[in-house]
This record gives structure tokens, C-alpha cells and sequence, in this order.
């Protein structure tokens, strides 16, 4: 019997042949990060899509000033844990970056009273 017309000996140059081909698809490298993938938690991502025109820029910029105020259980603790300033990510993320186990932080809950909450005082912050 010939070798090229061997069952075994014509799979294995297929597959042989298949694997050749895929080479070049396996062997690729890794893409690109996007803008904004290495950057700290702690600083904003640009966002994806399209740029604001320029006209959009001047009317959002024409209102002057927004501020949107993040307020929760988290808000008690003003980023400190025991002691010690908690600077890493945002201050949403405190339980998890402290680290604060579960439950220390629902006891916080006793604490945390939005009735006294005071936006005027925050306003008065930054104007």
C-alpha cells in the first residue's frame, strides 16, 4: 500500500495541515488596551462613543457649573477607616478598599441619618 493512501498516515497530515493553518490566527497579539483600561480606579474613563461638538462643549460650559453629590452609608465615614485615609477608588467603593468586613459596615447603618443631610452646607463648600 502506498504511503498517501494510509487512513492513519492521511489524517495525521490533515490535521497537521489544519494546525499550520491556524497558526497564524492563534498567534496574534494581544489588542491594544482601550483609552482609559490602565488607568487607577481612582480616575475617571473617558467614555465611549462620540465626542461632544464644540457647540455642545460652549452651551454645557456657558451653565457654568454642575456638581452631582454621591450620598450613602459610605458618606459617614468621610474616607477614613479607623484611623487611616482611604484614597483608593471612590469613596462609594470604602467597604471593599478599607477593607471593611460586612459586619462593622451594617453597623454603620445606626449612624447614617439622611434626615440631617444638608445640601445647602455642601453648596456652601464650593462656591
Amino acid at each position: 500500500m502506498p504511503p498517501a493512501s494510509c487512513p492513519k498516515r492521511r489524517l495525521l497530515i490533515g490535521c497537521l495541515a489544519g494546525l499550520l493553518a491556524a497558526i497564524p490566527l492563534v498567534n496574534k497579539a494581544a489588542p491594544a488596551p482601550a483609552a482609559g483600561d490602565n488607568l487607577p480606579l481612582d480616575q475617571p474613563r473617558p467614555l465611549p462613543g462620540p465626542r461632544p461638538s464644540a457647540a455642545t462643549v460652549r452651551a454645557w460650559q456657558a451653565r457654568k457649573f454642575g456638581m452631582f453629590i454621591h450620598f450613602g452609608l459610605y458618606s459617614t465615614l468621610g474616607g477614613v477607616w479607623q484611623g487611616k485615609r482611604v484614597d483608593n477608588g471612590y469613596s462609594e467603593q470604602i467597604m471593599a478598599n478599607a477593607p471593611i468586613p460586612l459586619p462593622q459596615y451594617a453597623a454603620l447603618a445606626k449612624r447614617f441619618d439622611p434626615r440631617r443631610f444638608d445640601p445647602d452646607a455642601i453648596v456652601a463648600l464650593v462656591v
